[in-house]
This record gives C-alpha cells, structure tokens and sequence, in this order.
C-alpha cells in the first residue's frame, strides 16, 4: 500500500491484486493514488462499467430442429390388430348382503338371492357362487374368485 508522503510508485502487485498495465497508480500532487487511475478502462478507451448505459444483451440464435419422420409399417387389417385385448370379465355375484351379526369373534353375514337367506362366514362359498367371503368390515363385506375380488355394500 502507498502511504501518505511517500514517494515512490507501488509495483503492480503490491497490495496482492496485479492492476492492468497503464495503471501501476499515478500519483496526485498529494503523493496519494489518484481514483481515477484504479478506473478500469475498456479496449475503446470507455470504463467498462457505467451503471447509467443500457447495453443490448447479445442476439439469441435459434437453431431449427428438424421434424421427425414417422414411418408407418403397414395399415392394420382388422380391429383386432389395433385393440388391445378386453380384461376378463368378474362373474356376475347374484346375491345381496342384508347384514352382518355375531360376536366380534365369530361374526357372519347374511344373504338373499330373492330365493332365500344364506349364513356364511369368513372362508365360506356364498351360496351357488362362485364367491368365497373374505372380509367382514363394518359397512361391507369382500368377496372373492380366484382372480377377482368384490366389496358389497351391506343392505345394497
């Protein structure tokens, strides 16, 4: 650093930041840095940095992206070809949960074709079907087949 009557110029790494060449600190009448000196100046001749001066942000390029080629093979033949295959269908559960009873242990539901009431209980074929009950909840019951489970509302 340069103080105060001192008379000789700092080196352009002094202060441990080397300055552009031109600025190694030109010294005032005063033997003090001038400002002006530490002013970065642009190639042109301009300070670099002028916070009133609206500068233009470079042009942005816009590179086009070819559009893609779709190729269709054939034309499908049938509808078959074009749809997918239908999910099998759950068969058809015939029967009406009118409610459940028993002990928290040994609960049943109950359910009627129209024909008659059926008891069953957790494990049991309901009826004719091919439903096996697997749950008693408190507002339904779950049924099932080998491949499809049901949830029956009780009294719907």
């Amino acid at each position: 650093m340069l103080a105060l009557g001192c008379a000789r110029e700092p080196s352009p790494v002094e202060d441990g930041r080397p300055r552009p060449s031109g600025q190694a600190g030109r010294l005032s009448s005063t033997g003090t840095e001038s400002i002006a000196a530490l002013t970065p100046v642009s190639s042109t001749g301009e300070a670099s940095r002028n916070i009133f001066a609206y500068r233009e942000p470079p042009p942005v390029v816009v590179v086009a992206k070819k559009p893609e080629v779709i190729v269709q093979r054939q034309a499908p033949t049938s509808i078959q070809d074009v749809m997918p295959p239908r999910e099998p269908e759950a068969p058809p559960f015939g029967y009406r949960c009118i409610g459940t009873f028993g002990s928290e242990s040994r609960r049943f539901a109950v359910f009627t074709n129209g024909d008659g009431v059926i008891n069953a209980s957790i494990g049991d074929v309901v009826g004719q079907s091919q439903f096996v009950l697997r749950e008693i909840g408190v507002e339904s019951v779950t049924v099932a087949t080998k491949t499809f489970t049901r949830r029956i509302e009780i009294g719907r």
